[in-house]
């Protein structure tokens, strides 16, 4: 009887095995595409043999653990690549729209400069001419308009970046909220059992998290992690997690970014953050838009002050001389920049001469025409460059079409190295369905196979029981 017994453990050893590692193989199956999933392998180990006369008899088979394929080192470089990428490819798309603005198709700065330049030209022809006269000024409103529109759409860009910044910001504290619910998770699972979906989970959020900004993360010896920003800042920490804030204390539509500690204070920590999604935003609207909407600022003021210096010195055919030629203005140039309501209103206030004794004269006109050649200060950020008009724009131009086109390279690169890192991990953690599905045929066949011996073991002791009880009828 004893023998008989034994064989059903082992029959039942077996069976519980096999349909832990069938259930196992089920679960690999079913996440072949979940991201972050890593591959589960069920560790079979015989069982403790017991002694007998015979020697050692063995106890069948039992599941020890669920093994979790991943390779940590992988993880890490993954993660410190992904704050690259993010980085690239937030400032590629970013450079893509501001190029696309500043465009000389979309902003036609060059056209309406020579265009503004020409009329003037045109004008010291005849410089009585009120035909020429219109025309002029028509100019001069499209070369303002256009100034105007494409700083618009730069400020709107730079709104819209900050916006993001208040959404990453979300997103992170989000992710810091969760990361340390896992870590609660993983180690509760840790008393009874593993948590391996439960770190899956926490290592794609990891993941992700290292995409927003640079980030410091190790585990401690219970299975926790802990997540420091770059500059050392605790986001989480065992069950624990701080929340990052945005702020706009100078009211300059601009967010500062924050983080709070235990006790709600906070510390402004923008300029620490320099990689990631977050890091680009920053980058993009305070250093990549902002340079170029002062280089714009530049250009309408240098138009503004130095139209406006001859301008003003000369007599229109009304025979009164101090009248600006474009509307004059002490800041805020490309957003305010027009001509000026005396011109617009009548377009006899436009300066030609500058004496009052020859009316039909044309220095003035001459004057302002010869600005398109010449080289003129513009200066920005206190740097001042002595080049002509159309050339300044055409560096403008020129800069974000290399900053756009570095960009995309540095995005396709990192694409590439992150693409062969993954491959690598996959390799080590992800789901080759082949592999799986020989697996379960084979698990299947040992299921049944266990199952048979339990079937067998039951049809012994039937028949070791009708033979007991044949004996006991005899006697």
């Amino acid at each position: 009887m004893a023998g008989v017994r034994s064989i059903f453990e082992i029959g039942k050893s077996a069976l519980l095995a096999n349909e832990l590692t069938l259930q196992t193989i089920s679960h690999n199956v079913a996440n072949v595409n979940t991201p972050g999933y890593s591959r589960e392998e069920s560790v079979l180990q015989t069982a403790t043999p017991d002694a007998s006369s015979a020697g050692l008899i063995g106890n069948g088979v039992k599941a020890s653990e669920i093994r979790r394929f991943v390779d940590k080192y992988l993880n890490d470089t993954i993660m410190k690549k992904n704050t690259d990428l993010q980085f690239q490819t937030t400032s590629a798309q970013y450079l893509g729209q501001m190029e696309s603005i500043l465009n000389e198709d979309n902003s036609k700065l060059t056209q309406n400069l020579t265009g503004f330049f020409n009329a003037w030209q045109d004008l010291s022809t005849d410089p009585t001419s009120v035909p020429s006269r219109v025309a002029l000024e028509t100019q001069g409103e499209n070369l303002a308009r256009g100034i105007r529109s494409v700083y618009s759409d730069l400020r709107g860009l730079q709104n819209e970046i900050n916006s993001s910044v208040g959404q990453e910001v979300n997103n992170i504290n989000r992710m810091t909220t969760t990361i340390a619910e896992l870590n609660q998770r993983i180690g509760e699972a840790g008393k009874d059992g593993q948590a391996n979906d439960y770190l899956d989970q926490r290592t794609e959020l990891v993941k992700q998290l290292s995409g927003e900004l640079g980030i410091v993360s190790f585990e401690d010896g219970n299975g926790g992690i802990t997540i420091l920003t770059a500059d050392g800042r605790s986001l989480v920490d065992g069950l624990s997690h701080w929340n990052l804030q945005v702020s706009d204390p100078n009211s300059t539509g601009s967010f500062r970014i924050n983080w709070e500690d235990s006790r709600g204070n906070l510390s402004d920590i923008t300029s620490n953050v320099k990689t990631g999604t977050l890091g680009s935003l920053l980058q993009e609207r305070d250093v990549d838009a902002q340079g170029f909407v002062d280089q714009l600022n530049a250009l309408a003021q240098t138009m503004t002050t130095q139209v406006n210096q001859i301008h003003e010195t000369g007599y229109n055919l009304n025979q009164t001389t101090g009248v600006a030629f474009f509307k004059p203005l002490t800041g805020d140039y490309a957003g305010e920049m027009d001509v000026s309501d005396d011109v617009k209103n009548d377009v006899t206030n436009i300066a030609s001469t500058s004496s009052l004794a020859r009316p039909t004269d044309n220095d003035i006109v001459l004057g302002i025409a010869g600005l398109g050649d010449a080289k003129l200060p513009f200066t920005v950020n206190g740097n001042t460059v002595q080049v002509t008009p159309v050339d300044f724009v055409s560096a403008t131009l020129s800069s974000v079409g290399e900053l756009t086109a570095n960009a995309q390279d540095l995005v396709t690169y990192q694409t590439n190295t992150m693409s062969t890192l993954t491959a690598q991990q996959q390799a080590v953690s992800g789901v080759s369905l082949d592999e799986e599905l020989t697996s379960l045929m084979q698990y299947q066949r040992a299921y049944q196979a266990s199952a048979r011996l339990i079937s067998t073991a039951d049809d012994f002791l039937v028949t070791l029981l009708g033979m007991v009880g044949t004996a006991t009828g005899s006697a």
